[in-house]
């Protein structure tokens, strides 16, 4: 016999159990435990079959159902450099994703490699990470601002006279 009916997320790992008995000669094994395909949405079967001591052949068909998976891959990404303001790196910059899905296995991944900016950029998308499971497409844009050079700091004409109070300005670019 079998063991309900389960229902996995679709893609996911799933098993099926029954259990086998035969009043006269005894089955040869107490139960089985296989795993089923979860690739098809809705109700589904499998035969699985058992002998008795006297090599009688027998098989329970059991049925389990597979669910959507109603849930999009999660995208990490990971951004490493030195920042010395709120979004500005002022030097190399390592992009790199994580990716992960709880219910399905993540069918397909592009632009999810490690990038490396090395060039100053003002908002600059340095990598789009796009991931598919079962669930659908889940999509991260990284974009980046690096400037790696200081200010140039340009004092204008001074002119002050002897004794008295003054002030210098400068301009920086």
């Amino acid at each position: 016999s079998c063991s309900g009916v389960p229902a996995y997320i679709q893609g996911s790992t799933g098993i099926v159990s029954a259990t086998f008995s035969d009043a006269t000669s005894g089955p040869t094994a107490i139960g089985a435990t296989v795993n089923v395909d979860t690739t098809s949405l809705g109700l589904n079967s499998i035969a699985i079959g058992a002998s008795d001591a006297a090599g009688n052949p027998g098989s329970q068909t059991c049925t389990y159902r597979v669910l959507p998976d109603e849930s999009k891959p999660i995208i990490t990404p990971r951004i490493e450099g030195t920042s010395l303001a709120q979004g500005w790196y002022t030097g190399p910059v390592v992009v790199s994703f994580v990716v992960d899905d709880p219910d399905s296995p993540v069918l397909s991944t592009e632009g999810c490699e490690t990038v490396t900016v090395g060039a100053d950029a003002v908002s600059q998308v340095a990598a789009v990470c796009r991931a598919t499971s079962y669930g659908g497409t889940a999509v991260q844009p990284i974009t980046v601002s690096r400037d790696s050079v200081a200010p140039v700091i340009t004092c204008l004409d001074l002119r002050f006279v002897q004794g008295t109070a003054g002030k210098a300005t400068a301009n920086a670019t």
